[in-house]
């Protein structure tokens, strides 16, 4: 172990604001990823949902079906379409959702780098940070 007490003042000091910096990027980075997990179950949902029904739609008032075996088949391909469907898109839309409240809050020099770059096309977010800070 280090010994702190032999060390100067303003060494004291840096070592005590990196450590406060990196307890400050950590808890932002849980909060955020707290928020993002109930932000994306909502989001998926919603499309899910959104997706079903324009599905229903579409198969059961639109088309009509002389067999009611016919009509349990189109149910079952419309259940399938909406849980893959939506939760890719929930995914998609979810990721956009990420991409745009991090570029609009600033929010990539405030949690960790790893989260930033769980999602497409965050490095050029997390540039465009960086070059804010330069100015």
């Amino acid at each position: 172990m280090a010994n702190y007490s032999e060390l100067p003042p303003e060494e004291k000091e840096k070592i005590k604001q990196e450590a406060l910096r990196i307890s400050r990027l950590k808890k932002n980075t849980n909060i955020m990823v707290v928020v993002g997990s109930v932000v994306q179950i909502v989001i998926t949902l919603a499309v899910m949902l959104a997706l079903f029904l324009v599905l229903v739609l579409i198969f059961n008032k639109l088309i009509v079906f002389e067999s009611e075996k016919a009509l349990s088949i189109v149910n079952t391909v419309v259940l399938v379409v909406t849980f893959v469907g939506g939760f890719y898109l929930g995914y998609k839309v979810y990721a956009a959702v990420m991409r745009f409240a991090i570029k609009k809050f600033n929010l990539a020099d405030k949690v960790h780098e790893e989260l930033i770059n769980r999602y497409e096309k965050m490095s050029k977010i997390k540039k465009d940070a960086e070059d804010n800070q330069r100015k």
